[in-house]
């Protein structure tokens, strides 16, 4: 039996928008308060392609002193404010992926964590 789809759920977060630049900035920023600085191309491969996330930096760099709850609290602070007064940059062709798909009788639907 052959289905034919109506519609297509699309993540933002690094689908259609270039947001893990973001998500670096805040958390380095969060760590840096605890006088621990993240090296970017660990974070691109830990936390982005691995998703290890702030519990991996933690583990990986023995920072027992870090309370983590507190650094993942300082990392969403950090992201809100910069979602709030910066633009995040869409992908080359998201606009127009998103203007196509209703086009051709996709409904859309834009979903993030």
């Amino acid at each position: 039996m052959k289905t034919k789809f109506k519609g297509i759920i699309l993540d933002f977060d690094g689908t259609l928008a270039d947001s893990e630049p973001f998500y670096f900035r805040a958390n380095r920023d969060a760590f840096r308060l605890f006088n621990h600085e993240i090296d970017p191309a660990e974070y691109y491969r830990h936390w982005s392609l691995l998703g290890e996330g702030s519990q991996g930096e933690v583990e990986r760099h023995g920072l027992g002193n870090i309370v983590i709850e507190q650094v993942r609290k300082m990392s969403r602070r950090n992201y809100r404010k910069m979602v709030e007064t910066e633009t995040i940059n869409l992908f080359p062709g998201a606009v127009d992926v998103l203007t196509r798909l209703p086009a051709i009788g996709f409904k859309v639907v834009i979903a993030s964590n």
